[in-house]
């Protein structure tokens, strides 16, 4: 009985780390970092996800079958797409439900406002704008997926990927 129950624990932590976890971003949050998130009511509160201020932290606080869930508002920053863990599955990027994330690079001096470097990566439903280069760019990396994003005004390109395989566009414009 008692190997039984070890054995339920293993597979369940197992699972876990197969499907991953769900990261939230919100910029209404008092604290850079929280483990109790609540996403009904935007606050760290009784919650049980973790939260960050800043897409980048959640992004370098992630690893591949995680859901990085981005809640509404306007980011001012570039992001840099970078896992050093391997795992199986993909890291996905999302806006939270049906809500507006805008990545904004109104200011000259940043370059790519979303750079990929790692595979097996998914971003979808973001609007990417005013970009000194582009929107998104990405060089030598597979399995890259970009769905229902819409990337405007970027100096260089909207969506740019330089030596890489099995990349997917859809419902961009």
């Amino acid at each position: 009985m008692r190997y039984c129950f070890l054995i339920c624990i293993l597979f369940i932590f197992q699972i876990g780390q197969l499907f991953g976890q769900r990261i939230f971003v919100d910029q209404n949050i008092m604290v850079p970092f929280s483990r109790t998130y609540n996403p009904l009511n935007r606050d760290c509160i009784n919650g049980k996800f973790e939260a960050y201020k800043s897409l980048q932290q959640a992004i370098e606080n992630a690893t591949y079958g995680d859901t990085i869930s981005i809640r509404e508002g306007f980011l001012r920053d570039t992001i840099n797409v970078k896992l050093n863990k391997d795992n199986t599955g993909y890291l996905s990027i999302m806006n939270y439900k049906d809500e507006r994330v805008v990545i904004d690079g109104n200011n000259p001096d940043i370059g790519p406002l979303i750079k990929i470097q790692s595979d097996r990566i998914k971003i979808q439903g973001l609007v990417i704008l005013h970009s000194n280069s582009f929107g998104i760019y990405s060089h030598n990396t597979n399995d890259v997926t970009i769905k229902n994003c819409e990337v405007a005004y970027s100096n260089d390109g909207g969506i740019v990927f330089v030596d890489a395989s099995n990349i997917k566009i859809s419902y961009c414009h």
